[in-house]
């Protein structure tokens, strides 16, 4: 994201908490660092999402706030009431969406060998993490949209762990009504309408009459990499209903593991400062007991009630709210991640997964140790004696599996010192005849394919280059190519679009575009 959008944009979301008190002086602090891991993602729609959900969130909290602050109390004993976030709140509903943003950040630089990010857009069936981003504010603004709006429905809540669905006091962790699962699916589809507008979808490639051609002509939905409305209108449901799904994962969760402790004298739910739990008399008592501070307990039997007017309505009390919302955004991050792979039915592969990179030296060596002290044979004499100088730059994989020409098995590398690798001065490997481009297509399937197994066995079985082939198994592996990475046998998604445009874009600009 720009610098010049992103600082603006981020002092005046620092302002606005300040001015307004929305939250403390460490979740100012906090919120300012992840809007920053937020801004430095080339792509602008994930600090757009943080912005959507603060300003919606401290909006839906605001909603008949005087009428939300007498149907609880607080733990201080005063009116309930949401109060200024603190820090743990803002890292439970953005902790995992900043994790993944630096993983897809450092996927898309190791993708990119110019280091130029920005490049580029997002293909349909690919990148699980962007999904996993998405999952994670479409949840938490489900969870936050049906907290704050569905304690004002006139309907008791429903407690949904309990088996007779029994009615439970409004701000029980666990109870649910329809208008709050309502307003909790309206929280995720502001999320879901917020990524379809900015996210950088592939889209569908032009007709020549415009005179410009980019895309790919294919849609999602019908094996392609493109996104067309129909794409993007499931996108919008998807997003929205499992979102909204979040939300009732959120209840669950916060039925069976988090505490809700009712005042018996006034019949109402009491709230921890900040999400954090709130104790009874009985453990107060044990606490003091243990640590000999009898002293204190007077203070704290008076905010009490005097009498031990708190009981445990609900849940075991083994987590806070703050522990439960980032238990529930991980859950439905990760869930979301799964979900998408199995319904696009992602290949798993090392390069695609981001485990290896293309351009990594490191890598490389690590798993062919003799390709480091590897030299270039440059000339050779009058008695067949070869000139070996060391090589100007380290080879890569990329380097191997785009320009190769020599070798047909990535599996068995045994070059040495003494069997020099013909490449030129910038580790470039030189095409010694006609068979090396289609040597080195090969070479990209067969990698990128590795642990990627079909009902327990690989989709080909490779040979070492295309002249070896059969006819049939050469048609099999360009169907591959040239229908988005989909094996006509079995009809299985196994490449992505990503890799099979990657396979075809010249990785030697200097050089004429043989790869084409």
């Amino acid at each position: 994201m720009h610098p010049y959008v992103a600082v603006p944009a981020t002092a005046a979301l620092v302002w606005r908490a300040y001015s307004r008190k929305s939250l403390t002086p460490a979740g100012i602090v906090v919120a300012s660092l992840t809007a920053i891991v937020h801004a430095i993602h080339p792509w602008s729609v994930f600090f757009a999402l943080l912005v959507v959900f603060f300003l919606a969130g401290t909006a839906v909290t605001k909603v008949k706030h005087d009428g939300k602050v007498n149907l609880t109390l607080s733990s201080s004993g005063s009116s309930g009431g949401e109060g200024p976030r603190t820090h743990i709140q803002v890292l439970a509903n953005s902790l995992v969406a900043s994790v993944l943003i630096l993983l897809h950040y450092r996927q898309l630089l190791a993708r990119d060998k110019s280091g130029d990010a920005s490049q580029g857009c997002w293909p349909y069936g690919d990148d699980l993490l962007v999904v996993g981003i998405i999952s994670n504010y479409a949840a938490v603004a489900a969870d936050t949209f049906s907290s704050e709006l569905g304690i004002l429905s006139k309907s008791r809540p429903h407690l949904l762990t309990s088996w007779n669905f029994r009615q439970v006091p409004p701000g029980t962790n666990g109870g649910i009504t329809l208008w709050g699962t309502m307003a909790g699916f309206l929280g995720a589809s502001s999320i879901a309408l917020t990524s379809v507008l900015l996210l950088p979808f592939c889209p569908v490639a032009l007709t020549p009459k415009t005179g410009k051609l980019f895309g790919d002509h294919q849609r999602g939905l019908e094996g392609g990499s493109a996104w067309g409305m129909r794409e993007k209108v499931a996108w919008v449901l998807a997003v929205t209903i499992w979102g909204g799904m979040g939300s009732l994962v959120d209840s669950a969760l916060g039925g069976w593991l988090q505490a809700s402790v009712i005042d018996s004298k006034t019949g109402k739910i009491i709230e921890g400062y900040g999400g954090a739990k709130v104790g009874t008399l009985a453990q107060l008592r044990s606490l003091l007991t243990r640590n000999a501070q009898v002293p204190l307990a007077a203070s704290h039997i008076k905010k009490d009630g005097g009498g031990g007017s708190r009981r445990i309505e609900t849940g075991a009390g083994l987590l806070d709210n703050n522990a439960v919302n980032i238990l529930m955004a991980t859950m439905m991050s990760l869930g979301g991640i799964i979900l998408a792979g199995r319904l696009w039915n992602l290949p798993r592969n090392f390069v695609e997964q981001g485990h290896w990179g293309l351009d990594n030296a490191d890598q490389l060596e690590e798993i062919c140790p003799e390709l480091k002290e590897i030299r270039i044979l440059k000339n050779v004499d009058e008695y067949g004696k070869p000139d070996l100088i060391d090589k100007k730059s380290r080879i890569t994989l990329r380097m191997l599996l785009t320009h190769t020409a020599e070798m047909t098995n990535l599996g068995s590398v045994t070059t040495s010192t003494e069997d020099p690798l013909f490449v030129d001065g910038d580790g470039m490997s030189k095409m010694h005849n006609s068979g090396g481009r289609s040597t080195g297509r090969v070479l990209w399937v067969r990698f990128l394919i590795i642990h990627v197994q079909i009902d327990g066995q690989s989709p080909f079985s490779f040979p070492s280059t295309l002249t070896q082939t059969s006819n049939t198994k050469a048609a099999e592996i360009l169907s591959t190519l040239l229908n988005s990475g989909t094996s006509p046998k079995p009809s299985t998604h196994i490449l992505s679009p990503t890799s099979i445009t990657e396979m075809f874009t010249n990785q030697i600009p200097q050089f004429p575009n043989f790869g084409r």
